[in-house]
C-alpha cells in the first residue's frame, strides 16, 4: 500500500489497519519519497521493492511514492533508481527520464532526486528534498539563512512560547540552552530573569517573552507576579 492521504491524520490507523488485516505492506511514515522504511505492521526496515509488469512505454503515468522508479524496457517498477529510466513523480501523467534528466545523487536520501526539488544544504554537504532539508537562521553566513541536512549535530531546534509559531532552527555554537524554557536559545535573544524578588534565583528567558513571562523594573527583569 502506497503512502496514505487523508484529511485528518487520524484516519491514517484506519488504512494501517485494513492493509494488517490483508497482509499487506505499507509505509512505516506516511512522508515523501521512495528511501523509506517498509513495514508489515510487526517490524520496519529498508526493503527492495520490485514488481514485473508488462514491459511497454505508456502514454500516461500515475505519480507514485514509494515505486517510483520504472524501466520500460523489461517493465520493472521499484523503489530503487539503479538501473531504472523513469521516475514517476509527476502528477500530470508524464514521467521524469532519469538518464538525461537534471538529478543529482543524495546521501541523505541515498538515491537520485530531482534538483528542481531539492536544496543544497551547506550546513551536511549534501542535497536534500526542499521538503525535508531544514532552514537554519543567524549562521553568520552572508545569507540570513542556510540549509542544512536533518539531524545535522551542529544545528540545534528552538521551539519558544509566545515568540515562535513553529520550532527554529539555529547553529549550536551560537545558542544557550535554557532550563527555564527547556529549549535552546539564540545568544543574541537570551535574557536573565530574576525569580525572586531579592535577586538571587534567575533563569534565561527570551527577550521577547517581555510583558508574557516577565516584566522590566527599573534595569532589572522580574517573572511576572512577583510584584
Amino acid at each position: 500500500m502506497d503512502r496514505i492521504y487523508t484529511n485528518d491524520s487520524s484516519d491514517e490507523q484506519l488504512f494501517m489497519e485494513f492493509a494488517k488485516h490483508n497482509n499487506w505492506l505499507y509505509k512505516y511514515r506516511q512522508s515523501y519519497g521512495s528511501d523509506c522504511d517498509i513495514t508489515d505492521g510487526t517490524s520496519a526496515s529498508k526493503q527492495l521493492l520490485k514488481i514485473h509488469l508488462n514491459p511497454s512505454d505508456y502514454d500516461f503515468y500515475p505519480y507514485m511514492d514509494t515505486m517510483v522508479y520504472y524501466n520500460p524496457d523489461n517493465g520493472v517498477i521499484s523503489n530503487n533508481q539503479y538501473g531504472q529510466k523513469y521516475a514517476l513523480l509527476s502528477t500530470y501523467g508524464g514521467h521524469r527520464n532519469l538518464i538525461n534528466n537534471d538529478t543529482v545523487f543524495s546521501n541523505y536520501h541515498n538515491t537520485l532526486i530531482n534538483k528542481t526539488n531539492a536544496k543544497w544544504c551547506i550546513l551536511g554537504q549534501d542535497w536534500v528534498l526542499t521538503n525535508e532539508a531544514i532552514k537554519v537562521y543567524n549562521t553568520g553566513l552572508p545569507n540570513s539563512y542556510v540549509y542544512s541536512v536533518p539531524g545535522f549535530p551542529e544545528v540545534v531546534e528552538s521551539n519558544i512560547p509566545y515568540v515562535y509559531d513553529h520550532p527554529k532552527h539555529f547553529l549550536k555554537s551560537r545558542c544557550v540552552w535554557s532550563g527555564h524554557l527547556n529549549t535552546w536559545v539564540f545568544e543574541n535573544s537570551i535574557v536573565e530573569v530574576y525569580t525572586n524578588k531579592d535577586k538571587t534565583q534567575k533563569v534565561l528567558d527570551h527577550k521577547k517573552r517581555i510583558n508574557k513571562s516577565f516584566i522590566k523594573i527599573g534595569e532589572d527583569l522580574f517573572s511576572n507576579g512577583l510584584f
